[in-house]
């Protein structure tokens, strides 16, 4: 086991002792580390068949990193939505057991807000990002579950 499989292992098991006490929170890990195998390895883990996950991103080209990465960790999940940051309007009233954020810190104010919506509806969410500032900690009132910086990552031979 790598250095960088020990370290998911884990962020993931933090991530799912969090969740039976907590209905949100961030992981802010390095970009490249791992962020999507992460999540789709707690998802594995907290998700039954008949719940509904929503998946929301700031960029069209991250949906198709998703779909990738879970073919490749071998996550079919039945009932997965993808949705873009300008698009979360729609999906405002729907409840969903789990909703993931990615890159959270580059929503808008007004997609934040929509955001914080869908999230009040849901189970659980769970936001990622790998360069949060103060002001997103801030304006986003998460608690963080774990973070893994780009120095660390240089650090341990990851990155």
């Amino acid at each position: 086991m790598t250095k960088q499989d020990e370290l998911q292992q884990q962020f993931i098991d933090r991530t799912v002792k969090f969740f039976k006490s907590n209905k949100a929170g961030y992981l802010d890990l390095a970009m490249r580390f791992g962020k999507c195998r992460t999540t789709i390895e707690v998802l594995k883990k907290i998700i039954k068949k008949n719940e509904w996950i929503l998946i929301a991103y700031p960029d069209n080209k991250l949906k198709q990193t998703w779909m990738d990465e879970m073919d490749l960790w071998d996550y079919n999940h039945p009932n997965i939505e993808y949705v873009n940051f300008s698009s979360l309007k729609k999906h405002v009233g729907q409840v969903y057991d789990f909703v993931v954020i990615d890159e959270f810190h580059s929503c808008s104010e007004n997609e934040r807000e929509l955001a914080l919506k869908i999230m009040e509806a849901a189970d659980h969410t769970l936001c990622l990002s790998g360069t949060i500032s103060d002001d997103t900690r801030f304006d986003w009132e998460l608690q963080e579950i774990a973070s893994y910086s780009t120095d660390e990552g240089i650090r341990d031979g990851i990155l």
